[in-house]
């Protein structure tokens, strides 16, 4: 019954006593402690939830360990991750070099060197 252990997990990382949770849930400590011997129905993980403020998916994977599936993906993911950062790390030199170009040959174009838009090549 691992739901039963991630809800006490969670009630104990949290800081939840059984007195506390038993009280929000109208019942008494004894009660709640023989609730948690049984498997739990939707109807009362749903108010477990709400009095822990939380959602019934988070109680049901709190604490569940990482596959090697997962954590493999996991690591995949994080290579993209770093494989897109270094493309745009790329993208954005490239992008700061055209900047500086086309700031010197504005300033060229200003200070009345190179060819202005228009002007032709046999000017008189």
């Amino acid at each position: 019954m691992q739901l039963n252990d991630n809800i006490r997990h969670y009630c104990k990382d949290k800081g939840y006593t059984q007195e506390c949770l038993a009280e929000h849930l109208h019942m008494s400590q004894s009660n709640w402690s023989r609730t948690l011997q049984k498997p739990i129905p939707d109807s009362l993980l749903l108010q477990i939830a709400k009095a822990l403020a939380t959602r019934p998916d988070e109680l049901k994977n709190y604490h569940l360990p990482v596959t090697s599936t997962e954590n493999e993906l996991l690591h995949t993911e994080l290579r993209h991750k770093d494989e897109l950062i270094g493309l745009q790390q790329k993208q954005i030199e490239h992008l700061q070099e055209q900047n500086r170009l086309l700031h010197a040959r504005l300033a060229d174009c200003l200070r009345g060197g190179g060819r202005t838009i228009g002007s032709s090549h046999n000017a008189p």
